[in-house]
């Protein structure tokens, strides 16, 4: 326990470090920037950031429901833990502990085994990495100036709709196709204490080879997945215009890939530091202000921190209203 709590703070000391060098190369920060936020849009910020994590919770459920072949949770108790993963995630290495807090709320619902909460959760994440994966290049030919902001536009969705041709006419089932990077997944389950001693990986993947996608509901998935893609480019564009910084969207949109890869591999509690260097990368591509990009960089990370609690907040209260438990534990009928 010493060792991992020692760990945390080395790794969280190295973000800080790299965020602070970040805004020592650029100078030019100062905190009164951050007073004069533009309220409107803070606001619309807010709203889209719960439209966006209600697209990730209702996939999330979709695939997990279809896994079980029954109704784990309610879509608010999938909102409220996405949200609730999303909060620990910010303090804690975000990827692999915002994973294990889904399914070990999964795991808690008594409805579903460890082995298919863990799979219907990875695959879920692995959805995201494809998208990513598909616009990335794209977006890497659009910041190294080698094709317009429309050409990659179009190539990104063209990818995408590439993707559900594909889908479409392939023989053989989709999930057998996804099983290539679950195999590679697996590598991480191993490395996550509250996984490592309670899965048999080789039990995890005769259990996802199990799970059958019919074509219809993947070409579901990568549409959900596309357009909460497009949401996240939304929310940024926002806070962009929050700090009185103006890019525009489709520059932001293009601009996701490569920062959502950064907060991806990310090793730093929050991605703290990884995240922002990705950004500030490609804002300086993009000849940004010093000051401009050091008040978003600091900016961002602020609002998010507010953000994401407040949801958490927001939607555990609607949970209490309806007079529902918080924990997805079914109660038996009198």
């Amino acid at each position: 326990m010493k060792k991992i709590t020692t760990k945390k703070i080395l790794l969280l000391l190295l973000g800080l470090i790299i965020f602070g060098f970040i805004l020592y190369i650029n100078k030019d920060f100062s905190w009164r920037s951050l007073l004069g936020v533009n309220i409107t849009y803070l606001t619309l910020s807010f709203f889209t950031s719960l439209i966006m994590c209600g697209l990730f919770s209702y996939r999330w459920g979709l695939i997990v429901n279809y896994v079980q072949k029954a109704k784990v949770m309610s879509f608010i108790e999938y909102f409220f833990y996405y949200t609730l993963s999303f909060l620990i995630g910010s303090f804690t290495i975000h990827e692999p502990v915002s994973f294990t807090a889904r399914v070990a709320a999964l795991k808690a619902s008594k409805k579903i085994s460890l082995f298919k909460a863990t799979s219907a959760t990875l695959i879920e994440r692995i959805f995201d990495l494809i998208n990513l994966l598909l616009v990335v290049v794209p977006s890497l030919l659009f910041f190294l100036n080698i094709i317009s902001l429309g050409l990659a536009l179009a190539l990104s969705c063209l990818a995408i709709a590439l993707l559900i041709v594909f889908i479409i006419f392939i023989n053989k089932d989709v999930s057998h196709l996804l099983f290539i990077l679950y195999k590679l997944a697996i590598r991480v389950i191993k490395k996550i204490p509250f996984l490592q001693k309670r899965i048999d990986t080789a039990k995890l993947l005769d259990e996802t080879q199990s799970i059958v996608f019919t074509k219809p509901f993947s070409i579901k998935l990568v549409l959900i997945s596309f357009v909460k893609f497009l949401s996240r480019g939304l929310l940024f564009y926002l806070l962009f215009k929050t700090f009185n910084i103006n890019i525009p969207l489709g520059v932001v949109i293009m601009s996701i890939p490569i920062t959502q890869l950064a907060l991806f591999i990310s090793f730093t509690p929050g991605g703290i530091g990884i995240f922002e260097a990705g950004w500030f990368v490609i804002l300086k591509v993009i000849a940004i202000a010093p000051e401009d990009i050091s008040t978003f960089l600091v900016g961002q990370r602020v609002v998010m921190l507010l953000f994401i609690p407040l949801m958490t907040l927001i939607i555990y209260a609607v949970i209490m209203l309806k007079k529902k438990p918080c924990s997805p534990v079914s109660l038996p009928d009198s």
